[in-house]
């Protein structure tokens, strides 16, 4: 672990306090989980924090040489190295970020993972999570070490803007499905349970333990075409340990077979 420098502390504590870093789009957009106390702790501090580095750190420039580099990071990564710098090839420019989680690590130190959509010089999108460490030293914030770039959770497949409305014949076939598909997916530990009704050569693990069905509160089914079909839904479950109601969203990946009858590719969990 680096030592940080008191002039280190003071700018991250400077930037902390301000509460702003520029342009970093929506801030708060996703949820923030913290660790299960009986007091909300208000993390509102380290997220900051980690937004302005993702923001930095995600900010590259086309032939960007390793004093350009040093320099941008310096204010929250003083000491660091850059030894083993290569020459960037391809700009990239955060597009739209938010916090994802905050993991606590001890009541002194967190790891926020914050998701970055970036925009490339070669035209394409690319999403990715850093993960912050952020250490808290008094009444300031610092960072703890290196971000690291890690695969996002898969959140389900982009829906095409050409994409139709399902039939009703496709809702009234589906309601009944996905009603028990869900009971049992929030339900069962053993993947066979659902063995009937998914797709053929496909898998999917049940999440049960943790809160039990109600029931399916709201659903849009898109029709994909060619037989291919994304429910959106919202499920009303009950918190097996604290006993509260609440809605969760789960995307339902699903084909219809030569006899209509439904199955199920994929789950998708947010």
């Amino acid at each position: 672990m680096r030592k940080l420098t008191s002039a280190g502390l003071w700018v991250l504590l400077a930037l902390g306090a301000i509460g702003g870093f520029g342009t970093i789009g929506t801030w708060f957009s996703g949820s923030t989980r913290y660790a299960q106390t009986a007091t909300p702790v208000d993390r509102s501090g380290e997220t900051a924090l980690a937004m302005h580095v993702a923001k930095v750190w995600m900010t590259t420039t086309q032939g960007e040489t390793v004093d350009q580099r040093q320099k941008a990071i310096q204010d929250f990564l003083p000491s660091e190295s850059l030894q083993n710098w290569s020459p960037v090839t391809v700009t990239q420019t955060p597009s739209e970020m938010y916090v994802g989680r905050v993991d606590t690590i001890a009541p002194s130190y967190v790891v926020v993972s914050v998701d970055a959509w970036c925009g490339l010089s070669t035209g394409a999108q690319r999403h990715v999570v850093l993960n912050v460490p952020i250490r808290t030293v008094g009444k300031s914030y610092a960072v703890a070490g290196e971000p690291v770039i890690v695969t996002p959770p898969a959140l389900g497949q982009v829906i095409p803007s050409t994409a139709k409305d399902a039939s009703e014949s496709v809702y009234q076939t589906a309601g009944p499905f996905l009603n028990d598909f869900m009971n049992v997916y929030l339900t069962s530990t053993n993947s066979t349970d659902l063995a009937n009704d998914v797709a053929p050569g496909v898998t999917v693990t049940p999440i049960g333990g943790e809160v039990a069905f109600q029931k399916i509160s709201d659903s849009h089914i898109h029709d994909l075409g060619k037989g291919q079909y994304e429910a959106v839904l919202t499920v009303v479950v009950k918190d097996s340990t604290t006993g509260m109601t609440v809605p969760e969203q789960f995307l339902v990946d699903l084909q219809q077979d030569d006899k209509g009858h439904l199955e199920v590719e994929k789950v998708w969990t947010h």
